[in-house]
């Protein structure tokens, strides 16, 4: 299979910069709580716009997941 030069658009910093949801003063404000928190978490998603495509990734490995369950329990001992 082939695609076209002109078929393939990638996105570049350069075009969604200055074009995110966040705040960089809030940002600075999360990190610093991040750094006092007693347990801070392993990953934090910061912004709306990246909880939406962690929600959107966590459906689809949910799906994938539910999908292919037979055989990934098929590969397991006999009880």
């Amino acid at each position: 299979m082939s695609v076209a030069d002109d078929e393939i658009h990638i996105v570049t910093a350069g075009e969604i910069n200055h074009n995110q949801p966040g705040d960089p003063a809030k940002l600075a404000t999360a990190m610093i709580s991040l750094v006092d928190a007693e347990t801070p978490p392993l990953r934090l998603p910061l912004g709306t716009d990246t909880l939406k495509a962690l929600a959107e990734k966590n459906a689809h490995v949910t799906s994938e997941t539910e999908i292919w369950k037979a055989l990934s329990a098929f590969t397991d001992f006999p009880a």
